[in-house]
């Protein structure tokens, strides 16, 4: 048997309180009667401000995110009414002097704007192959840097691939192998505290497992098939799908265990790496950089990560299982060094091919700019209409805990503060 936990009222985060002592005299039950009377009308004010400023800018970055050409949402304007009326509804039980309820109507108040929130950044990400591959994509608050960054690359063009050796091509005859730091620059890193094997390596692309399987035929023609509407056949898929470029050769990363170990269940501390060599760009340029990947890696939350110097790991590309060639690019700005580099790492078990890793500078183009489309609405609160709050007390000391109480006080009685330590000097050093 369990107990089953029901919140009607249920928030991002929820404190729930698990003990034995149910009895209304119990000091659990008048520690929270206690902070019910005492922290209740803070709780609610602060929470009614929460909502207030928290409505203030999502309405400032929905206009903005429009502004600057990103596509508004279809609900927007109904949501923002009511975030607003229950901001109102806070603020009326707050005067009622029912602050219980006037925190729960300022924590409804955030619902809506959530889900605007995560709309907006939803239809930031569609069209990106990772949410990291734009800087501004991974926060709200700067999506609409993300679209004026979308403009620019939409009426840019691309310089051409300014870092070398990234097709992994060698001076050598097909189907034959060589050692990474055979390619200037490029060096290799790997540490393992699991007894697992690392190995990078460029390899001949006839190996098993680099080139993709071949285009399975085309459906036949039954009755299900649409009247008119024409099947392509397996040259025109061939055609459509995206594939890498690949010579004869192609870049490897293995992390593998040894023979008869036991197969390993979580690392502690395992990768091979691969550095590109780094290129000197304008600082403050921006650049795009693409690789093609194909591979899966198990036993580890990153997989493949695959990270560049001006974005770092937290912005990098983590790819557990691709069993077809994918396609990354990731838009980044040239840092104050003019410095810029990839790095390819495997930090679980398993094997990935990697090819065609290129470093584009981005130069404004002679396109066609990309207008901004206007606001269809302002979704200002009106303030005069909110009652102003009463004077919080100066009582600004934390919660106490259940043990400060004296269960024969009535709940909301003033109860002592904590017992100060009294003041220790500090033990003295015996000179040698």
């Amino acid at each position: 048997e369990g107990t089953r936990i029901d919140l009607p009222e249920f928030d991002t985060t929820a404190a729930v309180v698990v003990t034995t002592d149910l009895s209304r005299e119990g000091r659990v039950h008048r520690w929270q009667e206690n902070t019910r009377k005492r922290f209740a009308r803070t709780a609610a004010f602060w929470a009614r401000q929460q909502a207030w400023a928290q409505y203030t800018k999502t309405a400032e970055v929905h206009g903005l995110i429009c502004k600057a050409g990103g596509p508004d949402i279809a609900d927007a304007l109904k949501l923002f009414q009511q975030s607003a009326d229950q901001i109102k509804e806070a603020s009326k039980l707050t005067e009622n002097e029912q602050p219980e309820l006037a925190y729960l109507a300022a924590r409804r108040a955030l619902r809506p704007l959530r889900i605007i929130a995560r709309e907006h950044w939803k239809q930031a990400i569609e069209t990106l192959d990772a949410p990291s591959a734009s800087p501004f994509a991974v926060s709200f608050y700067s999506l609409p840097q993300h679209w004026e960054l979308a403009r620019f690359v939409r009426t840019s063009r691309a310089a051409g691939n300014a870092l070398p050796h990234g097709g992994f091509e060698l001076n050598q005859a097909a189907g034959t192998g060589a050692a990474v730091s055979s390619l200037p620059g490029w060096k290799v890193r790997s540490a393992t505290l699991d007894g697992l094997v690392p190995e990078a390596a460029i390899i001949d692309t006839t190996t098993d497992g680099v080139q993709d399987p071949p285009v399975a035929p085309a459906p036949v023609e039954t009755s299900r098939n649409a009247p008119g509407r024409p099947v392509p056949d397996a040259a025109t898929r061939a055609a459509l799908t995206p594939r890498p470029t690949l010579g004869s050769h192609a870049l490897m990363l293995l992390l593998d265990g040894r023979k008869g170990a036991e197969p390993a269940e979580a690392l502690e501390r395992s990768f091979v790496a691969v550095d590109s060599p780094a290129i000197d760009l304008p600082p403050g340029s921006w650049a795009r950089v693409t690789f093609w990947v194909k591979g899966g890696v198990g036993v580890s939350p990153d997989g493949l990560l695959a990270f560049d110097s001006a974005g770092g790991e937290p912005l990098g590309v983590r790819i557990t299982a691709t069993p077809t060639w994918k396609r990354c690019a990731l838009y980044r700005r040239v840092p104050a060094s003019g410095k810029l580099a990839v790095t390819f790492a495997v930090t679980g078990v398993g094997r990935v091919f990697i090819d065609d890793v290129a470093i584009e500078p981005l130069a404004a183009g002679s396109g066609p700019a990309v207008p901004a489309k206007p606001i269809t609405a302002l979704y200002q609160l009106d303030r005069t209409n909110l009652p102003k709050p009463r004077p919080l007390s100066d009582d600004t000391r934390t919660l106490p805990y259940p043990r400060e109480y004296d269960p024969a006080k009535p709940p909301g009685e003033t109860l002592p503060r904590p017992r100060e330590l009294p003041d220790m000097e500090p033990p003295r050093v015996p000179r040698r």
